[in-house]
């Protein structure tokens, strides 16, 4: 069904486009993948096009579009949920969408090709893949970077996008272990680089690891050499205490190699190469990327060097935390961060935090840094992803009388500095010896 809605899209998009053509594309892993994909068939059509990259789609952004130059656009993992708005906005253009989300506006006649209208589920990098290859059959071998995305969304296609990454001829595959990135590395560069998994002895000490290794009879040693022996003693000695309970079948399994890299590069390793886009986007760095896989090799300089930057910061942010460990008191820890770390910084690390294990199940954080205006911005989490989480956060801003919030894997708000002393009392009593079980009723 899919395929017959991708070339049902691509028809309509070949009849009805219009050049200049604007790509607006979500600035994510997933959305750089894709911009990729079709930035490189519209070279090889010969297409009239620009792109810009969002981190999401604003009423403002949809006017100014008006004023571009462009006669068509294509909304890139975004648009689904904002049809009503991109139709009453935009005027005089020929939109399109290709986006997987399934919050979709089901309410309005536009070009979209969204898998979730007919109950389907494939990663946007995936569905970008299957447009280009449908654009032109050529375009096969862009596979890989369809299966690469696959690795962030799963699907129910991702069998069929391995085949094709496999058939251009750019993907290695090996079994490892799971749960790092670099694997092609030495061991030593893994161990002192990983901030996910974050090991609090070892990120970012290199003398720790090189003791650690050395007591572990694995020094002088690249992670892909590992005899299964020498794997297990590592498992042994590091892995279950940071990635805690996980079956023999998620310790071990597909590592997926790109074939044209060296093996001393980080993007080696796909899972290296996810985490680097991911770090750029974060910085605001993607349109680096997507010039570096349309072959500037300065650019690949630079997304290395962005890299290396945001992993030395996100180190030194988890290791702060993992510092607080010993300040909780009664099943709450305050983290003030004043203004230490960078916001993406703290996004990541905290999302890092809650699947890294790194507290105990059922202690809540709470996270203050300040604004410019003199405002306190406060996030409550639970130190690790439970059921039913969402409904929790719902009856904890009830019980604080918060009028103002956002509710997304935590409680968001914000307060007025002159009233945090008295507020954080208030949350105190609140949470203080409360498991999580008393909230939710």
């Amino acid at each position: 069904m899919l395929e017959l809605e991708v070339t049902k899209f691509v028809s309509q998009f070949k009849e009805t486009k219009k050049f200049p053509i604007k790509i607006v594309a979500k600035n994510n892993v997933n959305g750089i993948l894709s911009s990729i994909i079709l930035i490189k068939a519209f070279q090889k059509e010969k297409y009239n096009f620009s792109l810009s990259l969002e981190d999401e789609i604003k009423d403002q952004s949809l006017l100014e579009l008006n004023y571009d130059s462009s006669k068509s656009i294509i909304f890139l993992g975004s648009g689904s949920e904002k049809i009503s708005q991109i139709k009453s906005l935009i005027k005089d253009k020929i939109i399109f969408i290709i986006d997987n989300s399934d919050k979709v506006d089901r309410n309005f006649n536009i070009n979209i090709l969204n898998p979730c209208l007919e109950n389907n589920f494939i990663s946007l990098s995936g569905l970008s893949y299957l447009f280009a290859k449908e654009l032109n059959k050529t375009n096969f071998g862009m596979g890989y970077l369809g299966f690469i995305g696959s690795l962030i969304e799963p699907s129910s296609f991702d069998t069929f996008l391995l085949e094709s990454a496999l058939k251009s001829n750019k993907l290695i595959v090996a079994k490892s272990l799971q749960g790092f990135y670099g694997r092609t590395l030495d061991l030593k560069d893994v161990l002192m680089n990983s901030y996910f998994p974050f090991f609090p002895e070892l990120s970012g000490s290199g003398n720790e690891v090189s003791r650690f290794l050395k007591n572990n009879k694995l020094e002088n040693k690249k992670f892909m050499d590992l005899s299964d022996e020498e794997l297990k003693r590592l498992y042994s000695a590091v892995l279950i205490t940071m990635l805690g309970k996980i079956t023999k079948r998620e310790i071990f399994g597909s590592v997926y190699l790109l074939k044209e890299e060296k093996d001393d590069s980080i993007i080696k390793d796909v899972h290296g190469l996810i985490e680097v886009i991911d770090s750029c986007c974060k910085m605001n760095k993607g349109s680096f990327v997507i010039s570096s896989f349309l072959g500037d090799k300065t650019f690949k300089r630079e997304i290395l060097f962005y890299f290396d930057s945001f992993k030395e910061e996100m180190i030194k942010f988890l290791k702060w935390i993992n510092n607080k460990r010993k300040d909780e008191k009664n099943n709450l820890i305050i983290l003030n961060l004043e203004s230490n770390f960078k916001e993406y910084i703290i996004e990541k690390g905290l999302e890092i935090v809650r699947r890294s294990l790194i507290f105990e199940k059922g202690i809540f954080l709470s996270v203050i840094n300040y604004t410019m205006d003199g405002d306190a911005n406060i996030r409550i989490l639970l130190s690790t992803i439970e059921n039913e989480q969402d409904k929790l956060f719902e009856n904890l801003a009830k019980d604080l009388g918060l009028k103002d919030y956002i509710i997304n894997e935590g409680l968001y708000f914000t307060i007025s500095q002159s009233y945090e002393e008295e507020f954080m009392k208030k949350l105190v009593l609140k949470l203080e010896n409360k498991k999580i079980e008393e909230i939710v009723k």
